[in-house]
Formats: structure tokens, C-alpha cells, sequence
């Protein structure tokens, strides 16, 4: 071999000795390259959304916790408000029942022992939260009732034979009675109990003549010949009417129960419209201790 294939040979393996080297420098480069991005970029980018999820995680468990606080808080303030307003309810009822107490002594010229006058009030107030709400008859209706009827005299006694606080009619009391499992042996002792008088003239009025108004009435041949009665104000005067005129005389009422000039239209409209002045001040009393 010359000396010149001796240089080119010389010259050839530089030159790929040469690439080899700068091959081996590229991929350092490019190791140093994929090190450098992956510690100044990767890394971060990985810390910050590990940051960004952390923190997500940490403000939806924070909301949460607030929403079942907020719950929990609202939830409590309902109870605090029910528990109130149960308690000014029942102190508005027992005030309201106080003044029936308070009236019911009164109207009867305080002739009733203390043990008389509660049980007859808490009659007539348990009778009001029964059927007020269906028909309008209140503990102001039964007072001017009483008033209308009697005078608030338990003694009373009319042409008629009828008897007591309300006036039971002597067939209707001892009828009355006898459903009540009073008896009737000394009924014309026991009419006079003005616990016992009041108790089956309010059974009469809730336990037959509501049903009795309040039921479409039919023929023999199973017709009907007159519809329920729907509407308060006249089923509260038709109710009225009949405990002191008696059902058949009412049904002349049932479609002009306004006409003042019917019988005893007047004396119903005086018991409804007495019941207005003695709700106000029923509302407006109260009670001394």
C-alpha cells in the first residue's frame, strides 16, 4: 500500500471516528435535553396539577362541609321556629280558653262553682277547635247561644218545658241523656247540671244536627230530594235555627234563610249577629291573675 491510500485511509477512519464522536455528543445532548424538560418542565407541571387536584379536592370537601352546616343550621332554626310558634299557639290558647272561662263566669252571674265553669269552658273550647274550621260554629256562637236561650241562668225554665242552660226540649234532653248514658231516672234534677246540660246540647249539635245538614237527604225511593249543605255561613245558620226550632221547621230556611219575616229567621240572625261582639271581645280580654 502507498503512502497516498495510507493517508486516505488515515483521513477515512478520522472522518468516522469523527461522526462517531459527534453522534455521541448529539445524543448527550439529547439525554441532557430530555433530563433538562423533565426536571425544569415535567416535574413542575406534575407538582402543579398534583397543587391544582389537592386543591380542588380541599374546596370541594370545604363546600361540602359548609352546605352540611348550612343544612344543619337552617334545620335547627326551623325546630327553634316550630318550637316557638308551638308555644305562642298554645299561649294564644290557653288565653283564648281563659276567656271563655272568664265569660262563660260572667253570663252566668258567677253562679257556677270554679270546677263548673272550667268544665263547661273546656267543653265549649274543645267544641270550637272541632267544629269551627267546618262550619263556623265557635265558642262565641255557643256563649250568644246561651245568652239567647237561657240568660246564663242554669235554672231556667221555660212555657215550653225546656230546661237549663240550653234549653234542652224534655223529649230531646231525656232522648239526649239516655245516648249519653246519663239516665233519665233523675232527669229533671240532673237537667239543671249545667256540666251535663252543656254536654248534650253540644253532642246534639255535632252529633246530629251537623250530620243532619251536612248529608243529602232522600225519598223512599232512594232520591235525592235535597243536596249536603256546602256553604259555612249557611250551614252555621241553619245549624242555629234548628236546635231551637227544630230540623223540619228549618227546611222552610234551607233557601231564604235571610227573609227576616220567616219564623225565628230573627231570632237566629240576633244569636250570629250577638256572636260578632262577643268574638271580639273573646280576642281582645285577657285574663287577670
Amino acid at each position: 500500500m502507498n503512502e497516498n491510500e495510507k493517508k486516505l485511509t488515515e483521513e477515512v477512519r478520522e472522518k468516522i471516528s469523527l461522526s462517531q464522536r459527534m453522534n455521541v455528543i448529539k445524543r448527550e445532548v439529547v439525554q441532557e435535553n430530555k433530563r433538562w424538560w423533565f426536571k425544569f418542565v415535567a416535574v413542575p407541571i406534575a407538582l402543579l396539577c398534583l397543587i391544582i387536584i389537592a386543591a380542588s379536592y380541599l374546596s370541594y370537601f370545604t363546600w361540602k362541609h359548609s352546605q352540611e352546616t348550612e343544612k344543619r343550621f337552617k334545620s335547627q332554626l326551623r325546630e327553634i321556629a316550630l318550637k316557638a310558634e308551638a308555644s305562642l299557639r298554645a299561649a294564644a290558647d290557653i288565653n283564648y280558653f281563659s276567656n271563655i272561662i272568664l265569660t262563660i263566669d260572667e253570663i252566668t252571674n258567677h253562679s257556677l262553682s270554679h270546677n263548673e265553669v272550667t268544665e263547661v269552658a273546656f267543653m265549649i273550647y274543645s267544641f270550637d277547635r272541632r267544629m269551627s274550621p267546618l262550619c263556623g260554629y265557635d265558642a262565641a256562637i255557643c256563649i250568644a247561644q246561651i245568652l239567647k236561650e237561657s240568660h246564663g241562668n242554669i235554672y231556667a225554665v221555660s212555657r215550653t218545658a225546656d230546661r237549663g242552660l240550653w234549653q234542652l226540649h224534655d223529649p230531646t234532653g231525656k232522648r239526649l241523656f239516655r245516648q249519653l248514658g246519663f239516665g233519665v231516672s233523675n232527669y229533671y234534677k240532673d237537667v239543671y247540671d249545667p256540666i251535663k246540660n252543656t254536654r248534650a246540647a253540644l253532642f246534639h249539635i255535632e252529633k246530629e244536627l251537623y250530620p243532619y245538614w251536612t248529608n243529602p237527604v232522600q225519598d223512599h225511593r232512594g232520591r235525592i230530594i235535597r243536596e249536603a249543605i256546602r256553604d259555612k255561613n249557611l250551614l252555621l245558620f241553619l245549624m242555629v235555627h234548628s236546635y231551637r226550632w227544630g230540623t223540619e221547621a228549618t227546611e222552610l230556611l234551607r233557601t231564604s234563610y235571610f227573609r227576616k219575616d220567616m219564623p225565628g229567621a230573627a231570632y237566629t240572625m240576633d244569636i250570629i249577629n250577638r256572636a260578632v261582639e262577643i268574638r271580639k271581645e273573646l280576642k281582645k280580654k285577657e285574663l287577670k291573675l
